[in-house]
């Protein structure tokens, strides 16, 4: 079991069941949408900046989901948070679920075995009074929102608009290297919960992530006494 706060997250097989259900599984059919980009955008660095409306689409479809995704994880740590309240902004969910997440220290993943990310590295959100004596939710000293949600928000309302600093419209920032710090961070958040309630032989059965979860190769002796292999996911 996992603590955060001293909440406790259970092995719970039929939380585990649901949750590869209704968001495990729809994470897979967004990864398969954005492995097809790859026919027409390579996976490099020199496409980083390469906007499409396709990456459009995907950016605002993973984002909205990380925002699902982090609002039941952290009605799942806090029952008392509340999922049908308008208008919860990142920091309230954040704030909840950011001591669980860290609580294993992996804040980084290999994607393709070749580009590695950290989507939520130094976003940290604490507790504050303000002027008028309202307890409110701010960023740590030296922290900040991640560059690809607030890229994702631009592209979400300002799409049509310029950035003031480089004169670059905000539909340019619906790119490569958001998608693959979205994709990132929806994968880290979704693994760590599964990894919480569910027991070893269901995390290990469940279906593999095509950009996180690589075949290694296993070897073994033959009849013959030949070294033989085989591959098998991670």
């Amino acid at each position: 079991m996992e603590t955060t706060n001293n909440i406790v997250i259970q092995k719970d097989i039929e939380k585990y069941y649901m949750f590869e259900k209704n968001y495990w599984n729809y994470f897979l059919e967004l990864e398969e949408q954005f492995l097809a980009t790859k026919r027409y955008v390579a996976f490099d660095v020199a496409n980083y900046s390469t906007y499409s409306m396709e990456f459009l689409k995907l950016l605002q479809a993973v984002c909205s989901e990380i925002d699902v995704v982090g609002k039941e994880i952290a009605h799942q740590i806090n029952p008392h948070f509340e999922l049908n309240e308008s208008n919860i902004s990142i920091k309230k969910w954040w704030f909840i679920i950011q001591d669980w997440y860290i609580a294993d220290g992996t804040e980084s993943v290999m994607i393709l075995d070749e580009f590695e990310f950290s989507p939520w590295s130094g976003f940290r959100i604490e507790q504050h009074v303000n002027k008028k004596g309202a307890l409110t939710l701010r960023l740590t000293e030296n922290s900040k929102t991640p560059n690809w949600w607030t890229s994702y928000n631009k592209v979400k309302h300002r799409r049509a608009l310029s950035d003031p600093d480089t004169n670059e419209q905000y539909f340019h920032r619906a790119n490569l290297m958001n998608l693959f710090n979205a994709f990132s961070a929806l994968y880290l958040i979704e693994k760590k919960y599964m990894k919480s309630v569910g027991q070893a032989r269901e995390y290990k059965r469940c279906r593999k992530s095509k950009l996180f979860e690589k075949e290694k190769p296993h070897f073994f002796i033959d009849d013959e006494g030949y070294i033989c292999s085989c591959f098998e996911e991670d």
